[in-house]
């Protein structure tokens, strides 16, 4: 993959998930992982962006789990 590659994959799923709904931007989780493990496997620093978008997606799945939490 070449850097105008991973730019253009990390600014979708930027798009994405700034447009998606909450209850649907946790479907994106999968993806980012998977390109973060590409990026890895590849020896390639993980750009900012993506891990920022890796970060939010994270801090939202537990938050929400915590939120689902009975008291």
């Amino acid at each position: 993959m070449n850097i105008q590659e991973l730019e253009r994959r990390i600014s979708a799923l930027e798009h994405e998930m700034r447009s998606a709904p909450a209850d649907e931007r946790i479907a994106l989780r999968p993806r980012v992982r998977g390109l973060i493990r590409t990026l890895g496997e590849k020896a390639v620093t993980v750009p900012n962006t993506l891990a920022n978008i890796n970060r939010q997606l994270e801090d939202e799945a537990l938050e929400d789990m915590f939120d689902n939490m009975p008291v």
